[in-house]
């Protein structure tokens, strides 16, 4: 990595999903719940592209400002709806690191995240994956609420002229 920052490194990414073993592993994951069939069988073909951009931070102890865009669109499980759909990623991140000996990083006293590698070991596909998977929602949703069966059915059931009259109508079934 301090090679990589040292000559101020841009790396294009234009992989597939699939490339990425963390975040395919990710996806399978979230599938689990559904069955294996839910999957698109072409999932881990969908594109990744973006940019990774190494600067070197002038300290000695091997530190580098890392600038990364991703974009993918990844396959995920609605959380209100339970269908599966392709959530469109898009990620940039401004990333601070010091990478070396975790003795001589130690007393850096910057405001960079440290991480202790053996030697300059980092691969930049690992940190795209770590990056893309950290990106990835917590509860993933439609973002058109009109695709979304769960807010679809929602929005048919309620009363919007009298609001609480469905309230009403579960303290009197709870009586």
């Amino acid at each position: 990595m301090k090679t990589l920052a040292a000559s101020r490194q841009v790396i294009e990414i234009a992989n597939e999903l699939g490339d990425f073993v963390r975040l395919a592993e990710s996806v399978e994951r979230e599938f689990a719940v559904l069955g294996a069939e839910a999957l698109p069988p072409d999932w881990r073909t969908l594109p990744v592209n973006g940019r990774l951009r190494f600067v070197p931070t002038g300290r000695a102890v091997g530190g580098a400002d890392v600038s990364a865009r991703l974009e993918a669109s990844v396959p995920a499980v609605c959380q209100r709806c339970l269908e599966p759909f392709n959530w469109p990623l898009r990620s940039t991140v401004e990333l601070r690191v010091a990478i070396g000996d975790i003795d001589a990083v130690a007393g850096d006293d910057s405001d960079r995240e440290l991480w202790e590698l053996p030697g300059d070991g980092l691969r930049p596909v690992d940190m795209v994956d770590e990056l893309l998977v950290m990106a990835l929602p917590l509860s993933p949703r439609h973002e058109d609420t009109a695709r979304c069966a769960a807010m679809a059915q929602t929005r048919t059931e309620l009363d919007t002229t009298r609001p609480f009259a469905r309230l009403r109508m579960q303290m009197d079934d709870a009586d």
